[in-house]
């Protein structure tokens, strides 16, 4: 803090709360909590101007956040109607915006961002970028929305943000255009030359000749007459098997409560192991039609995706089958949860043979399953796996997970950071839902994206 010589001069009390609730006397106990912890200094909050008066407390600045599209002096208009008082801040100047599964990147103007940095200049205010530099969100990191007209939106893996400074770093020409319009108010002594670039590399196309099922991580069976949520059953993340008990025939409308986010539906017996088909939680899919008359147990592979952080669905998002699973309207009852959270893969057992299916402790292992390969570098540097081709998963670099990736888009890369890459032999592992997918990937020194035609 600055009061200790630090940079920090401002500590900001919850966040957007006025987007969720009006509880003053809750406001006041967090501000408390910050103050008896030894934060000092002046303090904030941070809301959207049209919502503010219910996340606002008397004597604290009340900041106000808002995105390229909007008008900076139409938000402080807003901001001043409330509080006339105090400082003006935009405490989130939203420059660019995520991505969710399913739809383009995006791609946001820059003409409207200086617009509002200009006015904001002109009328001495404070702001601070979000973001500056999005980043990556690894592993199973990402969240997700649940947009307006009622549809489950799951963020992907890349923060880019199409941010000031991209995925990698790199500046932008958003980024030189905000350099342009700061240098006609700040003195040129305060914009040093830029560090030198990090190294991009290209990474040849390589193929992932090894394999191994999915049952090699398969947790022990936990039985329940109904299905029960991952969080019911200990897990956050990952992967799980609803697993009939009893064989059955299907012959009509599978329905279920609800799925989050993505399953995978097959029909395992004496005559094979059938597809059924999937559901989508994005298009609100919870039943489907199908005929066969051979018997088998009904497998409910599903994965899940980001949970929603924002809006009334916040600490509501529990993963897995919501409620009973019906088959013509009859409940089926009596079910094998087999959980594979994905965390560990030191236990997987690769070889170069050609999986054709067959169920190993109850779970089931014909087509998704991991791919190993490996790649020779002579140096380091960050690079952007080329996941075209492939179809739904997950992907590790030298035991580090990047992230989920997913061929309806936007996103067709995956960013590699340098420091988990290595001079010599590099292992990757792809976990693929899909049996019909690629089995090879190439290192790319830009992101690869599904981008709105304009037009």
């Amino acid at each position: 803090m600055i009061s200790r010589g630090g940079p920090i001069i401002l500590t900001q009390v919850e966040n957007e709360y006025g987007s969720y609730g009006s509880d003053h006397s809750y406001m006041r106990a967090i501000h408390r909590i910050l103050q008896k912890a030894g934060f000092d200094g002046i303090f904030y909050t941070a809301d959207g101007a049209a919502v503010m008066q219910g996340g606002i407390l008397p004597g604290l600045i009340p900041a106000i956040n808002f995105g390229t599209y909007a008008q900076a002096q139409a938000e402080f208009a807003k901001r001043l109607e409330i509080r006339p008082d105090g400082p003006l801040i935009c405490g989130e100047l939203w420059g660019g915006w995520f991505d969710h599964f399913g739809e383009t990147h995006a791609n946001m103007p820059i003409e409207p961002l200086i617009e509002s940095l200009k006015w904001m200049l002109d009328n001495q205010c404070s702001f601070s970028f979000y973001m500056l530099h999005g980043g990556t969100s690894f592993g199973f990191s990402a969240g997700a929305n649940f947009q307006p007209d009622s549809h489950f939106a799951p963020d992907i893996s890349s923060y880019d943000y199409d941010a000031i400074l991209d995925e990698a770093g790199r500046p932008t020409a958003k980024y030189h255009a905000v350099k342009k319009l700061f240098q006609k108010y700040i003195p040129s002594k305060n914009f040093p030359p830029l560090p030198n670039p990090e190294k991009a590399i290209h990474i040849p196309r390589f193929k992932l000749t090894e394999s191994a099922p999915l049952h090699q991580l398969a947790s022990q069976a936990i039985p329940a007459e109904e299905p029960q949520t991952l969080e019911a059953l200990g897990h956050t993340h990952g992967l799980m098997l609803y697993r009939s008990r009893q064989e059955l025939t299907l012959t009509g409308r599978l329905s279920i409560g609800d799925v989050r986010d993505y399953a995978l539906i097959k029909l395992d017996g004496a005559h094979g192991s059938n597809r059924v088909g999937t559901l989508d939680r994005r298009f609100a899919e919870t039943s489907l039609d199908y005929h066969n008359t051979h018997q088998g147990r009904l497998e409910i592979l599903v994965d899940v995706m980001g949970r929603v952080n924002y809006g009334k669905w916040v600490g509501k998002d529990q993963k897995g089958l919501i409620g009973p699973v019906l088959i013509d309207d009859k409940p089926v009852k009596g079910w094998d949860h087999i959980a594979f959270p994905l965390d560990d893969l030191s236990t997987l057992r690769f070889d170069n043979t050609v999986i054709k299916g067959a169920v190993i402790k109850g779970a089931m292992v014909k087509d998704p399953a991991f791919y190993r390969g490996e790649f020779t570098l002579s140096e380091r540097g960050y690079t952007f796996l080329d996941m075209r081709g492939w179809g739904k998963g997950y992907v590790w670099v030298n035991g580090h997970n990047l992230g989920r990736y997913w061929s309806v888009g936007p996103q067709r890369s995956l960013f590699v950071p340098a420091p988990w890459l290595k001079t010599g032999i590099n292992e990757v592992i792809v976990f693929d839902l899909q049996e019909d997918a690629g089995r090879a990937l190439s290192g790319v020194q830009n992101p690869i994206w599904d981008i709105a035609s304009n037009v």
